[in-house]
């Protein structure tokens, strides 16, 4: 039935299960200011010790009431998600910034270098005909 319910509402139903939606309860309950022994309760958990004798499972009205403290609504955690991606898009687009100067800054020392690349070919060609100059001036001396 969760699968065939997942299904109708668009989601993949190979990646729901019933744990998923226990799971998902259990964080809206996590969210709620209501005490842990009604969360506990809630989620159909044996309270620990003694705290099970103190706690009053028959008075449905209190756990009516303190149940709907709970949010369900999307809405929230649509906001904090959308707040979220901003925040993120904005970071990704100062990485793009960043990128984009590092490879200028790259492109800058590749033509640096390649300039020097060029006039150290321009010196080496250039030796030949020196050094044949400093064996003539050698050689007048």
């Amino acid at each position: 039935m969760v699968k065939r319910m997942a299904k109708r509402i668009g989601l993949d139903p190979r990646c729901i299960w019933t744990h998923t939606i226990r799971k998902s309860f259990r964080k809206v309950l996590n969210a709620s200011p209501m005490d842990e022994d009604t969360k506990e309760a809630l989620m159909g958990h044996r309270l620990p010790g003694s705290r099970e004798n103190y706690f009053d499972s028959h008075d449905l009205d209190e756990i009516a009431r303190k149940y709907m403290t709970a949010d369900f609504s999307a809405s929230k955690r649509t906001e904090d998600l959308q707040k979220d991606l901003e925040a993120r898009k904005a970071q990704i687009e100062r990485l793009r910034v960043d990128l984009a100067l590092a490879h200028s800054d790259r492109r800058m020392l590749e033509e640096q270098m390649a300039q020097r690349a060029k006039e150290i070919a321009e010196l080496r060609n250039e030796m030949p005909g020196l050094e044949q100059d400093l064996e003539c001036f050698r050689q007048q001396a």
